[in-house]
């Protein structure tokens, strides 16, 4: 809910629109440019029109009032059902009653056994072509959808059944958790709203937008009389979730007397070992061969092969040296993978539909690299320890195969907002109307990125013959993938009394209570400044993307 320490700041700062901390906006009897001006539009602020900006018979400085000419006698006696709700105007043939403790659940709708629901109350008057007198002894907590134009009246006391109005009382409506209070689809434009107190509780699921009235595109004037609207703290955004599995690891290359194995001294037939082969998502990673063992009767052993991908510098995964002059050398490890990019911060405020608010989230991090191959080994030279015979020399081992890199860590998810109304357009206006909102939700923070995978072991050469020689020397090592970059943080959620897609309403006594905008996620000092989360908003108003194909 929101802190009084948010309104009673920017009290004393006078009335300026105070972007990103708590804040009061008055815009009581003019437009909205941070100063108190004279009669305006909020859809227009620089011009002031002086003009009444409802289209309906009624006087917008007195709701209640009928306007009729003090002049011209009226030959027709007025609608009992409509205006001032007096006594001779509060019966069932105008009225559908509702009060949310009556003891006569579910109700009639009529005034001895109201309906206990409001939204049976709306169907009903919207059926019957009546309006909705809402009792004010208890609040209703549940979240209502307008699909026809209707007026909704709340302030009535019925105690004792007797249907007295009240205009400076207010009828409550609680949102249902995670819910809008009041949705208006665009078939209910014309409806009017008179006398509550409508209130969006703080967000549960993460990134929950509280939002108390949302209004479809209207085409037909929409007003709002004596209603204050409340929207409370916007539900922090999910973190993104953590890895909890590591890349594949490389593969071993074989060992001798397994098939691809590096043959030992005096073999008939002669071959270095294989090198291991590992397919990963951004390529294959390849151990090198090992030399083959020397020829008889004195042939020198060859070099082993380099691993691949191919090296930034000769000495990764480079291929040992066959024995000529001197012994075989083994194999060069292969060199590691590369962290993957790092993902970008979320930057958008959000896409809107009828069903409320989902603020931008970060991007994942993009994947690490895969490990180069490990070298082969170098082969040994050949020998008379054959059983007094010459022979090949032993071959080298082949190297092991790079592991894979890790996968981007998970984004983190934006903000829940806090907003008083959203609307997609067309006349809205209010009168003697207070909205206040409450914190904007903080981006979640985006995940670390996966583990990277083991390089796979090279294997030994092959064995040396009992009377002389020497072993042929080993493969390398796979180099080991490298984890994936960091995930983005989502945007921070914003506090503003209106978000709208195209117009924004007309008004005369309208005030404006903000809170505190959301920080992105992802703001540690620690971390790359690239993956944290735009914060969001605070004031007034903000426009908003409508969702592809909604509302």
């Amino acid at each position: 809910m929101m802190r009084s320490s948010e309104i009673a700041l920017p009290l004393a700062l006078g009335m300026g629109l105070l972007v990103g901390c708590g804040g009061f906006e008055s815009t009581s009897t003019g437009t909205e440019t941070g100063t108190e001006t004279t009669t305006g539009s909020d859809t227009d602020p620089t011009t002031d029109t002086g003009t009444d900006p409802t289209t309906n018979t009624t006087s917008d400085t007195d709701p209640t009032t009928s306007s009729t000419s003090d002049t011209t006698p009226t030959t027709t006696p007025p609608n009992p059902c409509f205006g001032d709700p007096k006594e001779e105007t509060t019966n069932e043939d105008c009225v559908v009653f509702v009060q949310a403790d009556a003891p006569s659940a579910p109700g009639e709708g009529t005034r001895e056994k109201p309906f206990t629901s409001l939204q049976d109350g709306i169907d009903a008057a919207i059926a019957g072509n009546k309006r909705v007198f809402a009792c004010k002894s208890e609040r209703f907590v549940e979240s209502v959808v307008l699909t026809a134009p209707v007026e909704v009246w709340g302030g009535f006391d019925c105690t004792d059944g007797v249907w007295a109005y009240d205009p400076s009382a207010r009828t409550e409506l609680e949102a249902l958790p995670d819910t809008i209070a009041m949705t208006l689809q665009s078939e209910a434009g014309g409806s009017l709203i008179v006398g509550w107190y409508i209130e969006a509780p703080d967000g549960i699921s993460p990134g929950w937008s509280p939002i108390a009235v949302a209004i479809d595109e209207v085409t037909l004037q929409t007003s709002f009389w004596r209603t204050d609207l409340f929207a409370g703290n916007g539900a922090d955004g999910a973190d993104g979730e953590p890895w909890i599995t590591v890349a594949k690891a490389g593969v071993d290359a074989p060992l001798p007397g397994q098939p691809g194995g590096a043959t030992d001294a005096c073999a008939a037939s002669v071959k270095g070992g294989d090198g291991a082969v590992m397919s990963c998502g951004d390529g294959i990673s390849t151990g090198g061969n090992g030399g083959v063992g020397g020829p008889a009767p004195a042939g020198n052993g060859t070099d082993g092969v380099t691993g691949q991908p191919a090296p930034p510098a000769d000495y990764y995964g480079e291929g040992g040296k066959g024995q000529a002059a001197s012994a075989c050398t083994n194999g060069n490890p292969g060199i590691h993978g590369i962290t993957g990019d790092p993902g970008a911060g979320g930057i958008s405020a959000g896409v809107m539909t009828l069903k409320g608010l989902v603020t931008g989230a970060g991007a994942a991090g993009g994947p690490g690299l895969r490990g180069q191959g490990g070298g082969g080994g170098g082969g040994a030279k050949a020998g008379q320890f054959c059983g007094g015979n010459t022979g090949a020399g032993a071959s080298g081992g082949g190297g092991g195969a790079g592991g894979c890199g890790g996968k981007g860590g998970k984004p983190g998810l934006g903000g829940g907002s806090s907003i008083g109304l959203i609307m997609f357009g067309g006349p809205v206006y209010f009168q003697d109307m207070t909205i206040t909102t409450s914190l904007g939700g903080n981006g979640g923070d985006g995940s670390a990125g996966q583990l990277g995978g083991k390089g796979g072991k090279g294997a030994p050469g092959g064995a040396k013959s009992p009377t002389g020689g020497i072993d042929g020397c080993a493969g390398g090592n796979g180099g080991d993938g490298w984890p994936g970059g960091i995930g983005g943080g989502g945007r921070g959620g914003d506090s503003v009394c209106i978000g709208y897609i195209v117009d924004t309403p007309t008004y005369d006594n309208y005030d404006c209570f903000y809170g505190t905008r959301g920080d992105g996620g992802n703001s540690a000092p620690n971390l790359p400044q690239e993956t944290e989360g735009t914060s969001g908003q605070a004031g007034l108003r903000r426009s908003y993307k409508p969702q592809p194909g909604s509302p």
